[in-house]
């Protein structure tokens, strides 16, 4: 009996490690995104939203732009895989960070860097507002950013001018 029951225990021994072995294929690498190393990107977002102040110049109209509207998003887009040490395998996906403007119609964030250049596109969010066209009228405008792009680095600052077009409500 004692004999059985050590066969059994060693056979329910061996069933017990081989069920807890799995197969490990090499998997991706972790990366994780260094937050302490960064870089400024700055800039002002730009709109003609009072046709009043515009003037005629040597070449035409001169074209006096305004500050976008205080609160005004301003998306900051970056590749992930532009922060991996190896992008063999993984999952990459598009960063968003996100900041926004003051009155003056400036902005001001720091985003993850490296010590080569990363590229990233910017963009500000649409925003509806009365264009001031004379002292007696306004015209309904939606206000789309231009899109810009900046290639930054660690321990640098970056600046960049967004100028919106309009497109008058119908």
């Amino acid at each position: 009996m004692k004999t059985i029951s050590k066969i059994l225990s060693v056979v329910v021994l061996s069933i017990l490690v081989f069920a807890s072995c799995e197969s490990i294929d090499n998997p991706a690498p972790i990366n994780s995104i260094d937050t302490t190393r960064t870089a400024t990107i700055s800039g002002v977002l730009r709109a003609n939203l009072d046709v009043r102040n515009d003037t005629l110049g040597f070449s035409g109209n001169e074209v006096q732009l305004e500050n976008a509207p205080a609160g005004t998003k301003v998306f900051v887009e970056v590749d992930s895989r532009d922060y991996a040490t190896s992008t063999t395998g993984g999952n990459y996906q598009q960063l968003i960070f996100e900041t926004t403007v003051g009155a003056n119609g400036e902005f001001e964030i720091q985003i993850p860097a490296l010590s080569t250049f990363i590229s990233a596109n910017l963009r500000g969010e649409e925003f509806v507002t009365d264009k001031t066209i004379d002292d007696q009228e306004t015209q309904r405008s939606v206000y789309r950013s231009a899109e810009g792009d900046v290639d930054f680095i660690e321990n640098s600052t970056f600046f960049v001018i967004l100028i919106y077009s309009d497109s008058s409500f119908e």
